[in-house]
């Protein structure tokens, strides 16, 4: 079976970065400049562990 170069399961930090986008939008900011302190704050958090602790 080949899977395509962009498939998420050969590139887990896209699996990371919708994780974040769920969760970012999840709190609605209303901006992107709203939300980039979340979105920091969550990567911060993260600090190398799973995203799926973090509640944002």
């Amino acid at each position: 079976m080949t899977w395509p170069p962009q498939s998420p399961d050969l590139n887990p930090i896209e699996l990371l970065w919708e994780e974040l986008d769920r969760q970012v939008r999840k709190a609605a900011p209303t901006s992107t400049q709203n939300r980039m302190p979340k979105l920091c704050e969550a990567i911060i958090k993260a600090r190398g562990g799973n995203i799926d602790e973090i509640k944002i």
